[in-house]
């Protein structure tokens, strides 16, 4: 009998990873037309990231030191006392001011956010949803106020980034209020609202080691509501956030120290005169 029992709760474990699977590794050409609009909540988004994560676990792990999560960082003000604080780091082979032109063209329409998408294609257009491979120079112009959008489903109202903090070289912060389900933004200093809504602080953080490596740390703090906020949506936030940032880091120094490796010279041996 006991073994009947922990068949059948063995049976939506199993289903639960499959959906996990299927929604960290979209095909975009053949899933369901749901399927699809469900990636496009935040739900269905951070459930796409954590499928993702499955498929590449060092996603789920954080990379950053000790001294790294206690570290005092700037934007983290912008929430006194978040539900959440994640911090996440990379080492890249580069120095930081080679690295901030990345940071600057970040977004949606701009140079991307260099992350795995769980939406797999932009709808309106049909086309695979990337990131820019180089330096684009019509958007290295970056102010406090600018507004970075999420993804293809995001306007002014909906789905947005606000740069709060700018410091050259140094650090970029964003900021985000939004109803969870909707995406529409909301004002964190207004009256809170009656549906669940999420406020997020995303502080990069370049830290050089040396005159060629940087440290580049990556904190999110999140405050949800109404209190209190379902523990497993939680588990499924930090789980899935971390997959996604750590996709952001790794995209940037993937891009940067390809951008930054210089040509190599062939000199012909005696053998290919």
């Amino acid at each position: 009998m006991f073994k009947w029992i922990l068949g059948l709760l063995a049976i939506p474990l199993i289903l639960g990873l499959v959906f996990l699977l299927l929604m960290g590794n979209p095909q975009s050409e053949f899933e369901p037309e749901r399927l699809r609009q469900f990636r496009l909540t935040m739900t269905g988004e951070y459930l796409g990231y954590v499928g993702h994560g499955l498929w590449h676990p060092h996603l789920l792990v954080s990379g950053a030191n000790n001294a790294e999560h206690t570290l005092p960082l700037p934007g983290d003000k912008l929430i006194l006392n978040p539900k959440m604080q994640m911090t996440r780091a990379i080492t890249i082979d580069a120095p930081a001011k080679d690295i901030w032109p990345w940071l600057l063209q970040m977004g949606y329409g701009r140079g991307g956010w260099y992350a795995w998408s769980p939406l797999g294609k932009d709808r309106e257009y049909g086309e695979k949803i990337t990131s820019a491979d180089k330096i684009l120079p019509e958007y290295q112009q970056l102010n406090i106020g600018h507004i970075l959008l999420e993804g293809p489903d995001s306007d002014k109202r909906k789905g947005i980034w606000i740069v709060k903090m700018l410091y050259q070289d140094r650090a970029l912060v964003l900021y985000s209020a939004r109803e969870i389900y909707s995406g529409k933004e909301i004002d964190p200093k207004g009256p809170k609202p009656t549906v669940e809504y999420i406020v997020r602080s995303r502080a990069f953080l370049l830290e050089p080691i040396d005159a060629r490596k940087t440290r580049l740390v990556l904190r999110t703090r999140i405050d949800t509501g109404p209190a209190p906020s379902f523990r497993l949506n939680n588990f499924i936030l930090r789980l899935g956030d971390t997959a996604r940032e750590r996709s952001i880091l790794d995209g940037i120094k993937e891009r940067v120290e390809l951008a930054n490796k210089a040509p190599t010279i062939f000199t012909p041996g005696p053998d290919h005169e």
